[in-house]
C-alpha cells in the first residue's frame, strides 16, 4: 500500500488504487510518497516520490467583462458577459454601447442590464431572431445591440457615482475596417467567427488594439469558426 504526507505533516496510509483527492491552499506544496510492504515497512530497493508545485489563484476581476461574441449567419449574434469578480453583481450598473459602420459618435440608443449576476456566471445578450440554440441560453433578446455586423463596435460600460466607464469593447471606435477587424492574426475575424476569450484573461479591456492582438500568443482570444455555439 501507500504512504503519503503533505508538506511534511502526518503520514497517511492509502489501501485501495482509488485516486486521492487534497484541498489545498495556495501557496508552494510538496506531496512524498512511497510503497510500503504489509508490515509498513518501505521496500527494498525504495519507490518514493516527492513532487513539489505551488498553486496560484488568479485575482478576482475588478468588474465584468466580454467572455464571448459570436457573428453568425443571418441574426444569429450574441454577446456573452462574464462575472469573476468573487462575488453577486448588480447588474443595473452596466450599460453596453453600440456605433455602426465606422462611426465615431456612440449611438444615443444604448442597452441598460438588469437583474443580478451570480460570481461566475455569464450573461448573454442575443438577437431576438437567432437559432433556438442561442434564445435556449439568452438572458436578454433584442435587436438593436445585437445587430452587428464584423465592422461594427460594442463597448461595456459601468457607471459608478454618476460616471460612466469603458470596460471592455469589440473593435476600434471610428474606424470602418471594411468586413472586420482582424483578431489573433485571423483576418476579418469579428465577421462570421465567434470569438471566446482566453481562459487566462481575468478583465476586460478599452484598448481594442491590446485586445486583439496580433497572433494566437499575444491576443486575448481565440477564434473559432462561424457557427459554433458551444462555449
Amino acid at each position: 500500500h501507500i504512504h503519503y504526507s503533505v508538506d511534511g505533516g502526518s503520514t497517511v496510509m492509502v489501501y485501495s488504487t482509488d485516486s486521492i483527492s487534497l484541498s489545498l491552499d495556495e501557496g508552494s506544496h510538496t506531496i512524498s510518497a512511497s510503497l510500503v510492504d504489509n508490515s509498513h515497512a518501505s521496500l527494498d530497493p525504495a519507490v518514493e516520490v516527492s513532487v513539489s508545485f505551488t498553486i496560484d489563484f488568479p485575482d478576482p476581476a475588478a468588474n465584468l467583462f466580454f467572455s464571448e461574441y459570436a457573428e453568425g449567419s443571418s441574426n444569429n449574434k450574441y454577446l456573452e458577459i462574464y462575472n469573476g469578480t468573487g462575488g453577486s453583481v448588480d447588474l443595473s450598473n452596466y450599460i453596453i454601447k453600440y456605433s455602426q459602420n465606422g462611426n465615431t459618435p456612440w449611438n444615443s440608443a444604448e442597452l441598460g442590464l438588469s437583474g443580478t449576476l451570480l460570481d461566475g456566471d455569464v450573461y448573454v445578450v442575443a438577437h431576438s431572431s437567432s437559432d433556438a440554440i442561442i434564445l435556449e441560453e439568452a438572458d436578454t433578446t433584442e435587436s438593436s445591440v445585437s445587430a452587428f455586423n464584423g465592422d461594427d463596435v460594442r463597448g461595456l460600460f459601468k457607471i459608478a457615482n454618476n460616471d460612466t466607464t469603458l470596460i471592455d469593447i469589440f473593435g476600434l471606435l471610428g474606424e470602418d475596417p471594411g468586413l472586420g477587424w482582424s483578431v489573433a492574426g485571423v483576418a476579418e475575424a469579428t465577421k462570421d467567427h465567434t470569438l471566446v476569450r482566453k481562459s487566462s484573461v481575468s478583465t476586460g479591456n478599452a484598448d481594442w488594439a491590446s485586445s486583439a492582438g496580433t497572433t494566437a500568443a499575444n491576443s486575448e482570444w481565440v477564434v473559432y469558426d462561424l457557427q459554433t455555439w458551444s462555449y
